[in-house]
Formats: structure tokens, C-alpha cells, sequence
């Protein structure tokens, strides 16, 4: 299956799972679970859009800036290649510097929208990945311990899991001051199981504003699935992210 297939099957994917619980939504028109269902997405659209105008911001202040300097620096290659050589291969130099700079933003802001080892090789190797990401940033030392049976599960879900230990990852990573970050992942007969827990500050979740993007991100991610995310936390005590959710195989 080539990589183009891929995306279309995991798009296709998500938006099966958002028409199912449109349909749930319909059901029970007039429901308290429809207003719940409405707020979860509408969250998740809003924290999509704000997820988009960050990797916009990131295109036009990285990527872009660094092929338009390429690009001023080969018109000066054209300029120079017979009239001046020296200068020209200097150009030409920089200009494939500059090149190679902009393939490895790319390559890091895809590997942070969806990496393309969750796609190839699954939710475990992705958490591997994520953490050895981590480690090589510095910070932390990140562990990950999984215990589980299964080798793929829905891309929905895969994708779901793996956005929410990310945005826990980073935010302990930056914010805890701990020592230590423990990522685990288990599951039972119906049910997948990730915790993320540091041991650092920790923090008072009331104080969080409810529009916090990326913590009202991970629960509306979680609801959307039939799933729960819990943050406890307390100054001085550390903080657990613990999501909780139906395990749905490929």
C-alpha cells in the first residue's frame, strides 16, 4: 500500500468515526449527550484550527523563509557561473545548505503532525519513537514500558493515543522540572490503557483555563472515541495523565 493509500484509508477512517457519532448525536436529539457530544466537537475543531495556525506559522517563519533564501542564492549562481566561479560554486554551496535545512523542518513538523512510523509500524513503535525523540532533546529522563497483545489497532485510535501522549510527554518535559517521565501502555480484554506521569511541581488543574488548547485537545480526543482522559495533579506532586478507552482492533 503505497503511502498516498494510506492517508486516504486513515482519513477515511476518521471521518467514518466522526459520522458515527454524528449518528449517536441524532439519536438522541434533545439529550444531554447531544450537548456533550456538540461541545466535544466543536473543541476538537478549535484546537485543529489552532494546531494549523501554529504549523503555518512554522511553514512561513522556517520553511519558507529558508527556500526563498535558497532561491536568491541560486539566481546568483546563474549570475555568476561563467563570469565569476569561485563566487558561483559558493552560491551554489549555500544554496544546497539552505535546501537541506528546509527538507529537515519538513521532515520534523510532519513527524510531529502524524510521524510515519505510526503508520507503518503502529502505536508502540510510535511511543518508542516519541521517546527517544525526547531523549535526544534533552530534559527528562522519558521511560516507556508497554504491555500489550495486540500488533495494530483502528488508525483512528492509533492516531488518538499517540497525539495525546505527545502533548503529555511535551508538556512534562517543558513544565515539570521532574527528573523522571514514565510513559506506560497497557490494555485488558476491551480496554487501552496510557499513562504519562512525571514527578515534578505538578500544578492545579481548576486553574487551567477551560480553552487551554492542548489539555482540552487530549480530553475531546478521548470523548470522541467513548474514551476518558483524567489529569490529577497537585503543587509539589507530580502530575498522571491517564487515558482510558476502547480497544478497537484493525
Amino acid at each position: 500500500m503505497t503511502e498516498s493509500q494510506k492517508t486516504k484509508r486513515q482519513l477515511l477512517d476518521e471521518i467514518e468515526e466522526l459520522r458515527r457519532r454524528i449518528g449517536v448525536l441524532q439519536a438522541g436529539e434533545g439529550s444531554p449527550a447531544e450537548s456533550e457530544t456538540e461541545q466535544a466537537l466543536r473543541h476538537l475543531l478549535e484546537s485543529s484550527d489552532h494546531e494549523r495556525q501554529l504549523i503555518a506559522y512554522e511553514i512561513h517563519d522556517g520553511i519558507a523563509q529558508q527556500v526563498a533564501a535558497a532561491i536568491m542564492q541560486l539566481q546568483s549562481y546563474e549570475h555568476l557561473h561563467k563570469i565569476a566561479p569561485a563566487k558561483a560554486k559558493t552560491a551554489f554551496a549555500a544554496a544546497l545548505e539552505m535546501l537541506r535545512q528546509a527538507q529537515g523542518e519538513a521532515r520534523r513538523l510532519i513527524s510531529g503532525v502524524r510521524p510515519p512510523v505510526l503508520d507503518e509500524s503502529g502505536l508502540v513503535a510510535a511511543l518508542v519513537h516519541l521517546v527517544q525523540d525526547q531523549r535526544v532533546a534533552g530534559g527528562p529522563r522519558v521511560e516507556f514500558h508497554s504491555d500489550v497483545a495486540f500488533n495494530r489497532l483502528a488508525p483512528v485510535l492509533e492516531n488518538a493515543a499517540y497525539r495525546i501522549a505527545q502533548e503529555a510527554v511535551t508538556n512534562a518535559c517543558k513544565h515539570s522540572r521532574s527528573d523522571r517521565v514514565r510513559v506506560m501502555l497497557t490494555q485488558d480484554e476491551k480496554q487501552l490503557r496510557l499513562e504519562v506521569r512525571d514527578w515534578g511541581v505538578g500544578f492545579d488543574p481548576a486553574s487551567v483555563p477551560a480553552d487551554h488548547f492542548g489539555l482540552e485537545g487530549v480530553r475531546e480526543r478521548a470523548r470522541l472515541l467513548g474514551g476518558k482522559v483524567t489529569i490529577e495533579s497537585r503543587p509539589g506532586h507530580g502530575t498522571t495523565v491517564s487515558l482510558v478507552t476502547p480497544l478497537r482492533r484493525v
